[in-house]
């Protein structure tokens, strides 16, 4: 199933907040603390989603050579 989970990813990272018209990207992107944890989780669909998901946002929003991670 790579092509509905591509398709997935990429629909769920160009979703935009109603309210906020931000996208998830965007929306940590402005979060300044690595203290914080970040827990993706789900099931059916979500369940693969989620750490192809997560794994994209970690590399894309967060520099970890600041935090002195190897990703």
């Amino acid at each position: 199933m790579p092509c509905t989970r591509a398709k997935g990813t990429t629909n769920l990272l160009n979703m935009l907040d109603p309210r906020t018209n931000q996208s998830l990207q965007t929306f940590l992107g402005e979060k300044t603390s690595y203290q914080a944890t970040l827990v993706f989780a789900g099931h059916s669909l979500g369940g693969p989603l989620c750490p192809t998901l997560a794994r994209w946002l970690y590399q894309s929003i967060f520099d970890v050579n600041m935090m002195g991670i190897d990703s």
